[in-house]
């Protein structure tokens, strides 16, 4: 058969293009069995915060299986029955002043779970009862306890919301809810190896002469000597577990103790593991630890203190914030005016999140400051790499780790904050520093000491000296104590350098229980770069350098000269490569 040639191309295209018109159809199928097979993981809920929608995409793109997450399920309001009591506090928002029986049920049932004490912190700070202090809404809560795989760990009233264990089925169905305004996972991190750092000090000679010359290094001891040690005091200590059966802790007035660990009311803080006492006694060791053997270890040994168990000391785990956050509402409402804790996350957050108000903790230690409460936390133990929240928090006392002779740790961790604020804001001795060792107690009542780095221990040494500063001056509000001790620290760093390392210098305790507040009508000079401090009467300016969005007394970094080699985008810097 003989074929022209236009019918000879036509026949050679068409012998051509039917294999590629083939594949295109497999192809096609191929994407469609994808598509319908994909895991759930590549359809994301818009209520799915963009941490739980990273997550999830890394995981359909290692076709891993999605295991239970812990994450914070969020609700919308707090129900139409507290319409009322809302009215009366928008109307009337000095409940205090009030007679109980005067006030709508709901509103005084959140009154009667007021401590006293707590009742006159806040008063003291002109803070009356907020919305975040009624519960959860009941039948949110009896709505979610309905879906299958849902597990709920906590329940916070501050951030209203739940911490929750579930597959991401469940999450999903939560998700759908009505009244649910969002789920935020915390990725889950990979455990860490317990701290092999500490190490036995068996010498007793000069072990009182060591504690002694830790507590004269921050101006602690003169207050000592004064005999302000936190009496009257009440703070609260989280960490993993704790040995209060020390030597050191044979006088100590312990309030109340509470596992947020194990949970269910469990009142037990000691750990069953031995090594997982370590971290907890050391702390509490300087900051209220005392014997007749050793002398003062820690400043505020006559302070009645709140036990909590917060840490897995397996590893860091999301949870372990859910746990500090269910702790400092219940120190609070106990009536603590001082939270000392030497805890830090960065595992499952990026650099530009420790911005003071994304964590779950920053923003409950956040609340914690507005009901009148003084914050101290570490820095963290990441060096040039950067604080861990909760340290990014605002009003939060995050410490930095010097040696003997003042000079900082290389793991003490560098500010700035992300929003380009001064972290820390001062620092204590974290170097080679003498703590009560929990695995030498054989029998109640004995024990020996440990040496120790890290920025674990200081801020727990420095809460101690804020104890005792409180003590000396009881009426002080929080924001007069931080103010006091911003001002007064020992050799303050001039350059930038200085001041993302060693904040304002090292803690000066008497010399803070002797600085004079300056009153509105003495407003002339502002404080550090802001207005004065003594409530929202002050009347100085912003200066320009100031952090101005939440409060002008604190100097802001400039974007560039905090992140170099990274980018500036509205204000924040988000670094290349491995910087943070």
């Amino acid at each position: 058969i003989f074929l022209s040639g236009r019918q000879r191309n036509l026949s050679v295209r068409r012998r051509i293009r039917a294999p590629a018109m083939t594949g295109c159809v497999a192809g096609l199928v191929l994407l469609f069995v994808f598509l319908l097979c994909a895991p759930a993981a590549a359809r994301i809920h818009p209520k799915f915060s963009s941490t739980l929608e990273r997550y999830l995409q890394r995981q359909a793109h290692k076709r891993a299986t999605t295991s239970d997450v812990y994450a914070w399920v969020f609700f919308s309001d707090k129900g139409d029955h507290l319409k009322e009591d809302i009215e009366f506090l928008t109307k009337s928002p000095d409940v205090f002043s009030r007679r109980k029986r005067d006030l709508p049920q709901n509103l005084r049932s959140v009154y009667a779970e007021l401590s006293e004490e707590a009742v006159e912190r806040r008063k003291k700070s002109g803070v009356s009862i907020k919305v975040q202090d009624f519960p959860v809404h009941q039948d949110y809560l009896d709505e979610v306890k309905n879906i299958d795989g849902l597990n709920i760990r906590h329940v916070s009233r501050w951030l209203n919301a739940i911490s929750v264990r579930a597959p991401l089925d469940s999450l999903t169905a939560a998700a759908d809810l009505p009244f649910v305004e969002r789920v935020e996972l915390l990725p889950p991190a990979a455990p860490k190896a317990v701290d092999s750092s500490p190490r036995p000090h068996h010498e007793k000679r000069g072990i009182r002469e060591t504690c002694r010359q830790q507590l004269e290094q921050i101006h602690a001891a003169e207050l000592i000597d004064e005999g302000f040690a936190g009496q009257n005091i009440s703070v609260l200590i989280c960490d993993n577990g704790f040995r209060l059966d020390h030597i050191m802790f044979s006088d100590l007035e312990v309030r109340g103790t509470l596992n947020f660990v194990t949970g269910f009311g469990d009142t037990n803080v000691r750990n069953s593991n031995p090594n997982y006492n370590e971290h907890g006694t050391g702390t509490l060791s300087m900051l209220a630890g005392y014997s007749s053997l050793y002398g003062a270890c820690g400043a505020g040994y006559k302070a009645r203190l709140w036990v909590a168990a917060t840490e897995d000391s397996a590893g860091e785990y999301p949870a372990e914030e859910d746990n500090l956050v269910a702790a400092l509402e219940w120190g609070e409402r106990a009536g603590v005016r001082l939270v000392s804790t030497s805890l830090g996350y960065d595992d499952w957050y990026a650099w530009q999140d420790f911005d003071g108000v994304t964590s779950p903790c920053a923003k409950a230690f956040n609340h914690a400051w507005d009901l009148g409460v003084v914050l101290v936390n570490s820095a963290g133990n990441s060096g040039a790499r950067g604080i861990t929240t909760p340290a990014d928090a605002y009003y939060v006392i995050s410490v930095g780790a010097v040696d003997s002779g003042n000079h900082i740790g290389f793991f003490s961790s560098h500010g700035p904050s992300a929003d380009g604020r001064i972290k820390p804001e001062l620092c204590a001795r974290g170097v080679n520093t003498m703590t009560a060792d929990a695995i030498s107690v054989s029998v109640p009542g004995t024990g020996s000491v440990k040496t120790w780095s890290g920025t674990v221990v200081l801020s727990a040494a420095a809460g101690g000296g804020v104890a005792a500063l409180m003590s000396k001056h009881p009426d002080w509000t929080n924001v007069q104590v931080r103010e006091a001790l911003l001002h007064t620290g020992t050799n303050p760093p001039k350059d930038l350098q200085g001041k993302l390392q060693y904040g304002y210098g090292i803690a000066n305790i008497a010399a803070a229980s002797k600085y004079e507040h300056k009153k509105d009508e003495e407003c002339m000079t502002c404080l550090i770069s802001g207005r004065c401090m003594m409530g929202p009467q002050g009347s100085c300016p912003c200066a320009s350098s100031s952090f101005y969005e939440y409060d002008c007394s604190v100097e802001k970094i400039d974007c560039v000269m905090r992140c170099p080699g990274g980018q500036c985008r509205d204000g924040l810097c988000y670094c290349e490569g491995t910087m943070r």
